[in-house]
């Protein structure tokens, strides 16, 4: 009446059954093929993502034992994801770790090289006041006892005066050798 025509299949409950186990078994299938196809794309793709997170680790493993030479290289032809982003920043800080290390060395080495000038000044000095100490100190020991000697002899007025001199020469030595030692 609405110019549409229909068809009637008449199939028995069996050959309906069995259809419909063979189209179960089919479509389990295809189910079992998917799910295969799925997990190899999400291990390609893990794999392609796990990846240069283990190159990068195994950077950061060499920047921490001061091996600053090896560059992470993970960029891809196209690839600008966070992953490449931070290949680069680690790489820039490793540049940037290895010049300062170097400059550290250096200042180091200058320090070393400045603390061991000034303990050597510093034995310069110790030997420089022992020396004028004792090359000072022994001459007027020796002039001060003969001065006094001489002093308390009494035979010639002129060698009370001379004595007087030479003992206040050696006091001024005296004054003088303490206060460079001071």
């Amino acid at each position: 009446e609405d110019g549409r025509y229909y068809v009637q299949i008449l199939v028995s409950p069996k050959a309906f059954r069995s259809v419909m186990n063979i189209m179960n078994q089919f479509a389990l299938f295809l189910f079992a093929i998917m799910i295969t196809f799925l997990m190899g794309w999400i291990y390609v793709y893990m794999k392609k993502l796990v990846n240069p997170l283990r190159i990068i680790s195994k950077a950061t493993t060499r920047i921490a034992n001061h091996n600053f030479q090896v560059p992470v290289e993970v960029e891809e032809k196209g690839r600008e994801d966070e992953i490449t982003v931070l290949s680069r920043n680690i790489n820039k800080m490793s540049a940037q770790l290895e010049a300062d290390m170097e400059e550290l060395q250096l200042k180091n080495k200058e320090l070393e090289e400045e603390i061991a000038y000034k303990n050597k000044m510093e034995k310069v000095r110790r030997e420089f006041v022992s020396n004028v100490s004792h090359e000072l100190k022994t001459p007027i020991a020796v002039l001060s006892s003969y001065a006094q000697m001489l002093k308390y002899e009494r035979e010639n007025i002129d060698q009370e005066y001379y004595c007087d001199i030479i003992l206040e020469e050696a006091e001024a030595m005296q004054e003088k050798v303490e206060r460079l030692l001071e």
